[in-house]
């Protein structure tokens, strides 16, 4: 089964990682609210926010850097 839309297809960017892709402010998507968690944990149902989320991010890439 094949979906034709009479809109032009959104550009999605095919050379970043999924970090890059979730946390690069040139990707548009709607705006997020402060309040509103970026991930649930699984185990123990503890939202994970945006602050939280962009540190780790940023340690492990440096990480992996050297």
């Amino acid at each position: 089964m094949e979906f034709h839309v009479d809109e032009p297809v959104p550009y999605i960017p095919d050379d970043l990682s999924v970090p890059q892709f979730i946390f690069d402010s040139s990707v548009s998507r709607p705006q997020r609210l402060p309040e509103t968690p970026y991930f649930i944990e699984e185990a123990t149902g503890r939202p994970v926010f945006e602050a939280e989320v962009n540190y780790t991010s940023t340690v492990r890439m440096t990480a992996n850097c050297q």
